[in-house]
């Protein structure tokens, strides 16, 4: 009937040197049930306790993003940066259940973008999740909804919630 959320978040941001720009943050997240959790239909066993982790809250998160800007000449300009964040272990689910609690794993995504601009034109190289980090956010576990060759079906229990695998592209713009 309760949970509560808590944390803190600060966030950096500036310049150095000549067209050199940070941005760094960081959030400490406190996210739990504050009273047992029962099922509409069975008010006797909770499916979680008082204090569980509430699910998809990771308890700290960093994000960073460094770039740089210059003019290659007076019609020319270079725009190119690197970002990234980082979230620590999380669950999957709230409750006491291994088929739905299960514990997602910490993980780190970089991407990148060099962006050239001549005027009101400009074209852009980018690559997100550099690293091509799996990045799980959320699980269907294999005894929720795992392979049953008596039945027929002959799944291969992948049933996991990915970050976007790395795409690199290629855009343009202009801008009026």
């Amino acid at each position: 009937s309760s949970a509560r959320t808590m944390g803190l978040e600060t966030q950096i941001d500036g310049y150095f040197g000549d067209g050199f720009h940070y941005n760094l943050g960081y959030a400490f997240v406190d996210a739990e049930l504050t009273a047992d959790f029962f099922a509409p239909d069975n008010a006797v066993t909770p499916v979680a306790l008082d204090g569980s982790t509430l699910p998809g809250a990771p308890k700290h998160m960093i994000n960073w993003a460094f770039d740089y800007t210059t003019d290659l000449s007076p019609e020319w300009s270079l725009f190119a940066r690197v970002d990234g964040f980082y979230q620590s272990e999380s669950r999957n689910g709230v409750g006491v259940s291994p088929t739905f609690n299960v514990p997602l794993e910490g993980f780190t995504i970089w991407n990148s973008t060099l962006t050239l601009t001549h005027g009101p034109l400009s074209a852009s190289l980018w690559v997100k999740n550099i690293f091509n980090e799996e990045g799980v956010t959320g699980v269907f576990t294999e005894a929720y909804m795992g392979t049953a060759p008596a039945v027929g079906y002959y799944g291969n229990g992948n049933k996991e919630m990915i970050s976007l695998p790395r795409p690199v592209g290629l855009s343009h713009g202009v801008s009026y």
